[in-house]
């Protein structure tokens, strides 16, 4: 009887419209161009990473990813384009109530 109600469930899952039916992706990141510098204060000590052709530079080294950098950083994980500002900004929805003139 276990098994009967799960698929009853998912059955009424798949046909909820409010539900979206495709998988909704991480937000797409800004990709820096070669050359640029990316610059983040923490903890009141500003770091400044290169972007080079390689993949990125800072205090003197090379990294691969912004992940690595923003690890040395802070000591803990974290997603290196979040922490330098590069996720892209989704555009805000219009409340309910307001609609375009």
């Amino acid at each position: 009887m276990g098994s009967a109600r799960r698929r009853a469930e998912s059955s009424e899952r798949s046909q909820n419209p409010c539900e979206p039916t495709v998988g909704l992706g991480p937000t797409p990141s800004l990709s820096p161009k070669f050359g640029a510098r990316l610059i983040r204060e923490w903890h009141g000590v500003t770091h400044i990473v290169t972007v080079t052709e390689d993949g990125f530079e800072y205090a003197g080294a090379s990294y691969s990813s912004l992940s690595k950098i923003a690890k040395k950083i802070t000591g803990t994980h974290w997603s290196g384009p979040r922490f330098f500002g590069l996720l892209a900004v989704q555009k805000e929805r219009p409340n309910k109530g307001e609609r375009d003139a």
